[in-house]
């Protein structure tokens, strides 16, 4: 089974985004932050989809940040936001 990591700080999301792929077969782990983000990687997710504007963090640069880490750099990175502002 395909592992999944959603990160959002909106729990509408999450939850919308966990009951979608889950109901696809996928197996779905959620955050709302960065920090657990990274914690959740230890289990080698195929997919991490991420928040542009996580509250406080940016996404992009964790998304950097992940692509510099040996343990992380492979794993393939889906951008989102429901932000009407959200910056390309």
């Amino acid at each position: 089974m395909k592992k999944i990591i959603v990160v959002d700080d909106e729990r509408s999301i999450l939850d919308a985004l966990d009951f979608m792929l889950s109901s696809e077969g996928y197996h779905v782990r959620t955050a709302s932050h960065g920090n657990e983000l990274l914690r959740l990687t230890i289990d080698k997710p195929d997919l991490i989809i991420l928040d542009l504007l996580i509250s406080g963090e940016d996404g992009r640069q964790i998304c950097r940040m992940l692509k510099t880490r040996k343990d992380t750099k492979d794993i393939p990175v889906i951008m989102i936001s429901a932000h009407p502002n959200a910056k390309q």
